[in-house]
């Protein structure tokens, strides 16, 4: 078989050759008996045959089973295997979401993702956060006994999930600080939150890197508390306690900023080295 090079120019010269107006003016059975007459021309599809076809290629272009497809869509395995073997249609909007899929795969699985797991609360009650001061202080301290007024207050009034803004969370979390304080009748300086804490208070599957900046922020600014991330946990520090820290001046590396100033790098070496000398020394004075 000989081998043909397609090139734009012969693409261009086959569809300026082509008679469009009596292609639009073909019928139905005019399109079905040429096809029955080409030998080389896939047979038409029915619909269900299509939709199958449809789902089949969706799959395989992600590079997925049937069990992995489902499980990552939240299709129903067995609904699944039917669509693709013809033995049921998808519906208009299942053909949508597959259409999606196939567009935006990453997108569908990270929105599916942020809605597991997840519990409504209410947060427009008429005395703010939670219904009343006595559902506020039923509950022990701690983050699971917030997030059960949170389910309690939410579940007779929304069907949909709030998910709290950065701001709402900050909120949540003075709030968790000043109810320990209370029962340990002290106050609170510093402490640590675990990120799956916050992330129950977040009411969310996963914390997204944008919100936990946000609320870092809002912590600061709103509420006084200073917040360092480390290891899977927050260290949260209160601002005013810093006020009393000793301060120290620059003047003390006035000599390797100046080299430093120069272009003398060798000014990073002395440093390190006197650093690594100070270690030694502390370790030997223990």
């Amino acid at each position: 078989m000989a081998i043909v090079k397609v090139t734009p120019a012969l693409v261009a010269a086959a569809l300026a050759a082509t008679d469009w107006q009596a292609i639009d003016a073909q019928s139905d059975s005019d399109i079905a008996s040429n096809v029955a007459r080409d030998p080389d021309a896939p047979p038409i599809l029915t619909g269900g045959e299509t939709a199958a076809c449809i789902v089949r290629t969706v799959r395989k272009r992600l590079g997925l089973s049937q069990t992995d497809f489902a499980a990552r869509f939240h299709v129903p395995v067995g609904t699944l295997r039917d669509w693709e073997q013809n033995r049921r249609q998808p519906d208009a909007p299942a053909l949508a979401y597959l259409r999606v899929i196939a567009r935006e795969p990453d997108m569908v699985a990270r929105a599916l993702e942020d809605e597991i797991n997840l519990t409504p609360w209410r947060h427009d009650t008429p005395n703010g956060l939670f219904e009343n001061q006595t559902t506020l202080h039923r509950h022990q301290n701690g983050v699971k006994d917030i997030h059960k007024v949170l389910l309690a207050s939410g579940s007779r009034s929304m069907a949909q999930p709030h998910k709290p803004s950065a701001s709402e969370i900050g909120l949540l979390v003075v709030l968790l600080v000043q109810r320990y304080a209370l029962e340990r009748g002290k106050d609170v300086s510093r402490f640590r939150l675990a990120r799956n804490s916050l992330r129950r208070l977040a009411i969310r599957a996963r914390l997204r890197d944008s919100l936990v900046d946000d609320w870092v922020d809002i912590m600061a600014l709103e509420h006084g508390w200073l917040v360092f991330a480390h290891a899977e946990e927050f260290l949260l520090l209160k601002t005013e306690t810093t006020a009393t820290w000793t301060k120290i001046a620059t003047k003390r590396c006035d000599d390797l900023v100046k080299r430093l100033r120069t272009g003398d790098r060798t000014a990073l070496d002395d440093a390190e080295a006197e650093c690594e000398f100070a270690n030694m020394t502390d370790e030997e004075d223990e």
